[in-house]
């Protein structure tokens, strides 16, 4: 009976072991940190209830916490320690300097994020300057960005230029104690300024900065001192910003001042000096044949120069006045009278002429006109430089000239008369001969080749130049330059040669053809040319233009007597008739009957 019990215990025993050994239930573990931003590889796969991590992100995000803990229900306390876009490194600038906590420390590198509560002081590059002491990264909805963002602007350029002498600050003085930033010493990022104290009474004071700085910032004043002769408009200049940069209040120049006057006719000046500031008045005294048309002369500003108002003060006492020059439309030059003192007896009219193309032409006369004369018309001449001087005539001299120049435009070359025309068997000659420069400088000659028969001019003037290849019915055979043709020439008709580029192409003896020559002038961009019918072809020979007009007198002739001689037939066809008219007969019907 021992049997049963002890097997009982056991089986007991065995059932407590095995539900011991079942697991207990726990906190879950928390998967290794992970999420946009934050640098993953660093961390376990797996981390227990309560434990912390150290956060670390990208270097274009920031960490909200520095640490972060596994809750109990295997989640981090923040699902997303990093958050996107720090604070970039700001453009333009050389160097930046870090403040946390109130202290300043220096950066050994250029950091390219910054977290929010970063606050920076930056260094620009010459010639720009920071407008604000501090820069302090904000945390915003969407990230960081900085409280300002004009890091870097574009200082005052000093202002240069040969007639600018020196530049300096001008500051307020108070009480006899001056404040001025003197020059500057850097041990890299410290600086410290220099203090001067001047016992001066006077209410401004100036110290000359050109030599230690070629840029100013915001605000800064100064004064601008010009060389002798000249003179700055304004007082002082103020470097204000004008939105991303920054500019003097006023443009900065040296203006030159009024020189002693040494016009026409002027004999002194009162006061006497070399030069005068804005708004000086002087007095004037003129020399003898001259009157003065103001007492007095007064330095004015003009386009941001010093003039003299009136410029020309002294007149001469005889002075004509031109109211009309020639042109070319109309070459009359009429004149007045303007005298203060003295009656004028007459005029004197001078004109010269000359070509700039042909030195060997000059033409010159001289008029003595009387006092009722008022106007002269003029033979002005094609292509010619004219020069004209006037001026009136008194008992007590001569006046000053008026003088006035033009040039007249081109016309036609003359139409020549001489070229001719020879047929020697089989070859037919064109001779040519140089035409004049009356009316311009001659360019070229051009022999114009038009099959049909035509001794119209018309055909030539309006003729564009063509090649044979383009027309053969109407071409350019021969294009010869003026300097090539200083001397009768002899030309070849259709020698298959090359002139200018113009291809003489061979006659055909069975047709027609008319020869034409034109002559053209060009001068100052105007072109103008004249043409002149050479010869006609006709059945192999060659006509002169003036044989046709000689045939056409003779038929017009001809037809003239044969009306005549019609005339007196029927004349005397007339008288011959009975009562000395024509009868005329008209017949009687056949069933006619008279009574």
């Amino acid at each position: 009976m021992q049997i049963p019990r002890i097997f009982c215990l056991f089986f007991i025993t065995l059932c407590l072991l095995e539900s011991d050994a079942s697991p207990v239930s726990g906190p879950a573990q928390c998967r290794k940190p992970g999420g946009e931003g934050i640098i993953s590889e660093q961390y376990k796969e797996s981390y227990d209830y309560g434990e912390e991590v150290e956060v670390r992100c990208k270097p274009e995000y920031y960490a909200l916490f520095q640490d972060i803990t596994c809750g109990s229900s295997g989640q981090w306390d923040v699902p997303l320690p990093c958050v996107a876009a720090k604070c970039k490194h700001p453009e333009g600038v050389v160097a930046v300097r870090t403040r946390k906590d109130r202290l300043y420390y220096r950066r050994r590198w250029i950091e390219e994020f910054y977290s929010p509560g970063d606050e920076i002081t930056v260094w620009c590059h010459k010639g720009y300057y920071s407008p604000h002491d501090t820069y302090t990264c904000l945390a915003t909805e969407n990230g960081s960005d900085w409280d300002r963002h004009d890091f870097c602007i574009p200082q005052c350029k000093a202002p240069s230029g040969e007639e600018i002498d020196l530049v300096e600050k001008y500051l307020d003085q108070h009480e006899g104690w001056y404040f001025h930033f003197g020059q500057r010493y850097y041990d890299r990022w410290d600086y410290y300024d220099l203090w001067d104290y001047y016992d001066r009474r006077d209410y401004y004071y100036r110290r000359a900065h050109s030599g230690r700085s070629n840029y100013n910032n915001l605000w800064d004043t100064i004064m601008v001192r010009c060389n002798e002769g000249f003179f700055t408009p304004f007082k002082v200049y103020t470097c204000v910003s004008n939105g991303s940069s920054s500019d003097w209040d006023n443009p900065v120049s040296c203006v030159a001042k009024c020189k002693a006057p040494r016009g026409e006719g002027i004999q002194s000046v009162s006061p006497s000096r070399k030069t005068y500031d804005h708004d000086d008045l002087i007095a004037v005294q003129c020399n003898a044949g001259y009157y003065p048309i103001s007492v007095a002369m007064r330095c004015v500003t003009t386009n941001g120069s010093h003039v003299w108002d009136p410029p020309a003060p002294c007149k001469a006492l005889n002075e004509t006045n031109v109211i009309k020059f020639p042109s070319v439309e109309d070459d009359t030059i009429k004149w007045s009278w303007q005298n203060h003192t003295e009656e004028i007896i007459g005029h004197q009219l001078n004109i010269s002429a000359r070509r700039a193309y042909n030195n060997s032409f000059i033409e010159k006369e001289s008029h003595w006109l009387p006092v009722n004369i008022s106007e002269f018309k003029m033979q002005s001449k094609p292509g010619t430089f004219y020069e004209i001087q006037i001026r009136g005539l008194t008992l007590s001299g001569a006046g000053t000239y008026r003088t006035w120049s033009f040039e007249t435009p081109i016309a036609e070359p003359p139409v020549s008369v001489r070229n001719e025309v020879f047929f020697n068997g089989t070859t037919t000659y064109v001779k040519l001969f140089p035409a004049t420069d009356l009316n311009g400088p001659i360019s070229h000659y051009e022999i114009i080749v038009k099959e049909m028969e035509t001794n119209s001019s018309d055909v030539c003037s309006g003729y564009s130049s063509t090649h044979y290849n383009a027309n053969p019915r109407l071409y350019t055979a021969a294009q010869i330059p003026a300097h090539n043709l200083t001397q009768p020439t002899t030309l070849t008709l259709g020698d298959g040669q090359r002139y200018s580029d113009f291809f003489n192409a061979p006659l055909n003896a069975s047709l027609q053809y008319s020869v034409f020559v034109r002559v053209t002038s060009v001068w100052n961009e105007v072109k103008r040319s004249s043409c002149s019918v050479a010869v006609f072809h006709k059945g192999g020979r060659w006509i002169s233009p003036s044989g046709y007009i000689y045939v056409s007198i003779i038929v017009k002739i001809i037809l003239l007597l044969m009306l005549v001689l019609l005339y007196f037939i029927l004349q005397r066809k007339w008288r011959s008739e009975p009562g000395g008219k024509l009868q005329i007969h008209t017949p009687t019907p056949a069933n006619t009957q008279t009574p």
